[in-house]
């Protein structure tokens, strides 16, 4: 959200970070014909990562590297890493990821993106009424708050396994208390979103209900 200049997550809500593309790019191709190329890639099974050129709030035009990562067939992690001219290396810094839905805009499938310590970064629509909140509701909450108390501190050892092991992605069945105090059992697939610096940025999670 910063690296575009924007201040709140209503502003960019709903919108593709491809949305905020010049016309052309700095290799002189047209942007909608080299992420429809891009895009045909990543349909094929392969993780991509290219450079690109976005559009600022400001009207700045700014050089990243985009690296998208398949997480399931309708969702993806999208990293952009920026060139941070503050300091006088060439390296990148990263400053945004985004829940891009590209594949299958209808997906039926529950995402959010979280901090490791728990506190909700993004929720789709899906997830949000699955809980019986808004979407607005559930930024900057702690999903601990949503999930049984029993099976949080379950989720937690398998968390820190994987952490501990290096692993990506981990897979539960657990129970989440939705907003009207019923209890839902859900099967829940977590992917670990590494840094850089090799550190756990964020937590990917999807969920779907066990009943339906």
């Amino acid at each position: 959200m910063s690296l575009f200049g924007f201040k709140k997550p209503g502003e960019i809500k709903g919108r593709s970070p491809f949305g905020f593309s010049p016309e052309y790019q700095s290799d002189g191709s047209l942007s909608i014909n080299k992420i429809e190329k891009l895009l045909t890639d990543y349909k094929q099974g392969r993780n991509i990562s290219f450079n690109w050129d976005f559009i600022l709030n400001n009207g700045n035009v700014i050089n990243s590297h985009v690296e998208l990562s398949r997480i399931s067939d309708d969702i993806a992690a999208m990293k952009i890493l920026s060139h941070n001219e503050n300091t006088n290396h060439n390296r990148f810094s990263t400053d945004f990821r985004y829940i891009l839905q590209t594949i299958n805009v209808k997906t039926i499938t529950g995402v959010y993106l979280s901090k490791p310590n728990g506190k909700l970064l993004f929720v789709n629509n899906v997830f949000a009424n699955l809980l019986g909140y808004t979407q607005d509701e559930l930024i900057s909450v702690n999903y601990s708050s949503f999930t049984h108390p029993d099976d949080y501190l379950i989720e937690q050892k398998q968390l820190n396994e994987t952490i501990k092991n290096r692993q990506t992605k981990y897979n539960l069945e657990k129970r989440i208390i939705k907003k009207n105090k019923i209890v839902v059992c859900v099967n829940i697939s977590v992917s670990c979103i590494y840094g850089t610096n090799g550190e756990l940025e964020n937590l990917l999670g999807i969920i779907s209900n066990i009943n339906e």
